[in-house]
């Protein structure tokens, strides 16, 4: 069959045989944006993509140690995916934003900042944090139904 400029010809054949067209196509992950400040971090927005997320890191290796990672994480805290983030939060800025892709896991539950333990930050809130949670190094965990 040849094509027919501007037809979807598929999408006819189907419908002539009473099949419908194929809807939208299914989300493969999200895309997280956080908020920093000198509250903290907060999770502000949470959106589905058709595409899928960027391959992860090998979860039998250390984290990057001079970058901070989202982790994505079951409800007892075995990471899924993990993948080290660009220049996320601004060495001097008090305030900023920056986004993170995760894979849609059936059974993910949250994600979770992690930093480095080379990686040093000024925002009193967010050193707090670090300083909080030991040598895990996060500076937080978000359940993904939050945003």
């Amino acid at each position: 069959m040849r094509p027919v400029a501007g037809v979807d010809v598929g999408g006819l054949i189907g419908r002539l045989r009473g099949k419908k067209p194929a809807g939208p196509p299914k989300p493969q992950s999200l895309r997280l944006t956080f908020a920093y400040d000198e509250e903290g971090v907060r999770l502000v927005r949470s959106a589905e993509r058709p595409k899928p997320a960027p391959p992860g890191a090998d979860l039998a290796r250390e984290r990057p140690p001079g970058r901070i990672a989202v982790e994505l994480r079951r409800s007892n805290g075995k990471v899924l995916y993990r993948a080290a983030l660009g220049e996320t939060i601004s060495p001097t800025a008090s305030s900023g934003t920056f986004s993170a892709v995760v894979p849609i896991e059936s059974n993910g539950d949250h994600v979770a900042l992690v930093a480095g333990e080379r990686v040093a930050l000024v925002q009193p809130a967010l050193a707090a944090a670090l300083e909080r949670s030991g040598a895990k190094r996060e500076l937080g965990r978000f359940p993904l139904a939050s945003a």
